[in-house]
């Protein structure tokens, strides 16, 4: 027999298993990364102001918790009936079922230590293993099983936000690594369907940003990298047009309006440019009065985060509007609510509230820990709850009504920006995210209950070489299935999600 982590020292092991927006950071080693942010939130505790409150944290009763039990596969046996008692001469039962398969997560459990057998019960119940023990509750268990050995690996290289879009009726994810090169594969197996490379001359080193975007005359990709603007074909890869930057990229957007543009950021010199979708023109430039750090854009207007947390309010015509200097630690994101539309910003002192036009700031909730990254906002007419991920590598859930944290979760130090998406079924969403060793995992929305996490880890070795802050992207496989896509050591890798129950 084998479980999960959570067996104490002594537990039979297992001979054999069952068959088998936008801104990134340089890739620097995470150790050295955690340390600077330790020292960064230091500081700033030093500096926050006496008497500072906090946002509350929703606290509900002692949590329950689950254990994750595995067996040997016995031949011609696909039903098995598991048993998990209180006591090793399992009196006090508190979990006695037929289960198919050769695994299985028994949830809802107090934390302390059971006792678990498995026996053959493909016709009616054969003998029982030998009891083993676990310990429900020493670390988090995953409460849902994904499919086995779904998914794939694409020696791309790394790419930090992987985006998908359908073409032709195929889901294909899309995105470039450091080098330029830029990549189109078939989201169900990984199959590369064309590679575009920026030149042979070039040998750069850079951050990437793959927009899928539609233009008068129809969809495309556009690509920057380093001090290159591209734009391609979505079918087959061909270079539409290119255009140069005044300097290296450090941030990029596409807008929505009569004519679709992308605009770009660069850093030394600070300049704001805007370049036609459908033929690359470069229709206006514009000089930054201080280092740009992110872009964001609603599809209209335009926001750059600059370097001293000021957000700045531009124009599709290149005229700033607005500024407001709140100490910002994230781009906006945009959320709509029952009494109308407002902007949501991290910030050094917490969560702000701004007004579309960044006139004012309307509330802030003061935080233990800085948000980073990108916000996500949860979907739905009314949005009601967003999510980040703090500079301690935190999981936070945020009511906006309640103006409160609704819980925090350890585990996703690597996530740049995570995903609202319902992963078991029961029509809520919950939220998924980098995270660290195991690669993703997604957190139920209503508790923050671990729901799922890719089975495979990373090992340390990996985790170094792989991009320091990584975004998800889920999409449907057309096979029944979907997969959670993001980078890795080598390049991209897809990983099955749960089946979803027939509702």
């Amino acid at each position: 027999m084998c479980v999960s982590s959570a067996t104490r020292r002594g537990t039979p092991a297992c001979a054999a298993l069952s068959a088998g927006v936008s801104r990134r950071t340089d890739s620097a080693p995470l150790l050295w990364s955690r340390l600077a942010r330790s020292v960064l939130l230091i500081v700033l505790s030093l500096s926050a102001p006496k008497g500072f409150g906090r946002a509350p944290l929703i606290m509900g009763p002692q949590e329950k918790t689950a254990v994750k039990l595995r067996w040997e596969e016995r031949r011609g046996v696909s039903r098995y009936r598991l048993q998990l008692a209180r006591d090793a001469r399992f009196q006090n039962i508190v979990f006695d079922r037929v289960v198919s398969g050769t695994e299985y997560v028994v949830a809802d459990l107090e934390p302390g230590e059971y006792y678990w057998r498995v026996a053959p019960a493909q016709f009616e119940t054969g003998r029982f293993s030998t009891p083993a023990r676990v310990t429900a509750g020493d670390h988090p268990v995953p409460l849902l099983l994904a499919p086995h050995h779904q998914g794939w690996r694409a020696l791309t290289g790394r790419i930090a936000a992987p985006k998908s879009l359908r073409v032709n009726g195929t889901m294909l994810i899309v995105g470039t690594d450091r080098r330029g090169v830029t990549y189109a594969l078939d989201a169900r197996t990984g199959a590369p369907r064309w590679v575009a490379r920026p030149g042979a001359e070039s040998s750069s080193v850079a951050e990437a940003w793959t927009l899928p975007v539609t233009g008068s005359d129809g969809s495309r990709l556009i690509v920057v990298w380093d001090r290159l603007v591209r734009a391609l074909d979505v079918a087959t890869g061909r270079e539409m047009w290119r255009a140069s930057l005044p300097a290296r990229a450090t941030a990029a957007t596409g807008t929505m309006s009569d004519a679709p543009s992308v605009l770009v950021v660069t850093a030394g010199p600070a300049v704001l440019a805007s370049f036609d979708v459908a033929t690359g023109r470069e229709a206006w430039r514009a000089t930054l009065n201080g280092e740009p750090r992110a872009l964001w854009s609603d599809g209209a207007d335009s926001v750059i985060l600059l370097g001293d947390g000021t957000l700045e309010r531009w124009t599709n015509r290149g005229q700033k509007t607005h500024a407001l200097s709140v100490g910002a630690t994230t781009p906006p994101a945009r959320v709509e609510a029952r009494d109308g539309s407002y902007l949501v910003v991290g910030t050094v002192r917490g969560l702000a509230a701004l007004s579309l036009r960044l006139e004012r700031v309307l509330w802030e909730a003061p935080l233990d820990a800085v948000p980073r990254g990108e916000i996500a906002v949860g979907g739905g007419l009314v949005q009601q709850r967003v999510a980040w991920v703090d500079r301690e590598g935190n999981l936070v859930l945020f009511a906006l009504d309640a103006r409160r944290v609704e819980w925090r979760k350890s585990g996703a130090s690597d996530a740049y920006a995570p995903l609202f998406a319902d992963v078991d079924g029961d029509g809520n969403a919950d939220v998924l995210a980098a995270a660290g060793p195991a690669f993703a995992a997604a957190w139920r929305g209503r508790d923050g209950a671990l729901l799922w996490q890719a089975e495979e880890a990373m090992t340390v070795a990996e985790m170094m070489r792989a991009p320091a802050e990584r975004s998800l992207a889920v999409v449907d496989g057309g096979d029944g299935l979907r997969y959670v896509i993001a980078s890795d050591a080598t390049g991209l890798r897809a990983a099955a999600l749960p089946l979803l129950a027939p509702r």
